[in-house]
């Protein structure tokens, strides 16, 4: 899933103090309140904007900005108003645009915000950060060409250097969720280079080279992952898997079961953690671990069979045909599982063995 998010817009921040430093009487008086803004001052930068307002109601300076302060403070609503007076004051203000776009957004007004990206590219070919927006909002309503080829267009305008690595790994998802995968390896990458603890690249990476077979490789991309974030129970169960497709049931297990102790609930983890129990002949923590899941999830057949395995390596037949026959009510006749349960089901041994049983 690609990592979306509202950006703040560093390049009309650069516009601003660049016309600061150029002396534009129509910013100066606005000085103190972008220093203090910047500096994190917030509640005095909502004050000094204000201030401006009172005075004159149509200054599109201290509406755009109050109103893009509101907005990453999470009062959207409030901070409508003053950027759609912005846009009518001043049909030209690009910055303004953007932002009405991003409140618009926020409020799950799609199309609105669509409307005011494409009205700010149309205004100026070369801003970049609406192609950015635009990128995501393609990308979030399922057009996954348009936002690679907006994200293009984004890193193609924007300043040398920029660094920006969430748009890089939402150009990677896009690339990859549409069978572009060595692009998408580049752009993964390169959001790394952006900033090394990106862990949802690492762990992006990992995956491909998981499916690949490479699993080295997949497993040092999990653990990289993991170094940003130790309780990042998705990257962990994925270098599980990793650990558990080398044969290393052992890190697997530690893996598992870590996931299980940060997130009780996670299905896929502490399935995975029974069958390695069966793998590594731990049979009664497997079928406890079954018998536990199924408490809450009876009916799903891979739990069933998984049950049946262990029932069956610890010698209790009757409580094993029990799970490979439920198995086989729940699949479709024919199904691979379906077979294999009836496999199972054939090879436990006949009616005067079910009384016997291993303890």
């Amino acid at each position: 899933m690609a990592h979306a998010q509202i950006t703040i817009d560093q390049e009309g921040w650069r516009a601003l103090l660049a016309l600061l430093d150029e002396g534009s009487p129509s910013l100066e008086p606005h000085s103190r309140a972008i220093s203090l803004q910047l500096q994190g001052r917030i509640e005095e930068a909502k004050a000094e904007y204000e201030k401006h307002l009172a005075a004159d109601s149509e200054n599109i300076y201290a509406l755009n900005n109050l109103g893009y302060l509101l907005l990453h403070q999470g009062e959207a609503e409030a901070a409508l108003p003053l950027l759609r007076h912005a846009v009518e004051v001043e049909p030209g203000y690009l910055l303004a645009h953007n932002n009405l776009g991003n409140v618009y957004l926020t409020l799950g007004r799609v199309e609105e915000a669509l409307a005011e990206y494409r009205q700010a590219v149309t205004l100026s070919e070369s801003y970049a950060m609406p192609h950015r927006n635009l990128a995501l909002v393609s990308y979030l309503m399922g057009r996954r060409q348009e936002a690679v080829e907006e994200y293009r267009t984004y890193f193609r305008l924007a300043p040398a250097g920029t660094e920006d690595a969430d748009a890089r790994f939402n150009l990677g998802v896009a690339l990859e969720e549409s069978g572009r995968v060595e692009e998408a390896i580049e752009e993964y990458e390169r959001s790394i280079v952006d900033n090394p603890q990106m862990s949802k690249a690492h762990n992006n990476l990992g995956l491909i080279y998981l499916t690949r077979g490479e699993l080295e490789r997949a497993a040092a991309y999990f653990e990289q992952a993991l170094k940003a974030d130790e309780a990042w129970t998705l990257a962990r169960y994925n270098l599980g898997l990793c650990y558990a497709a080398q044969g290393e049931y052992g890190k697997a297990i530690a893996e598992f079961e870590r996931v299980r102790a940060i997130e009780p609930g996670h299905l896929q983890a502490t399935s995975n953690l029974g069958v390695m129990y069966t793998m590594t002949e731990r049979f009664d923590d497997a079928i406890e671990v079954f018998e536990e899941l199924l408490a809450h999830h009876e009916g799903q057949a891979t739990l069933h069979f998984n049950l049946g395995v262990a029932y069956q390596a610890k010698a209790l037949y009757r409580e094993a045909a029990t799970q490979f026959q439920r198995v086989i009510e729940l699949e479709p006749p024919g199904s691979q599982r379906a077979l294999r349960a009836e496999q199972e089901l054939q090879a436990i041994p006949s009616e005067a063995a079910l009384n016997t049983t291993i303890m």
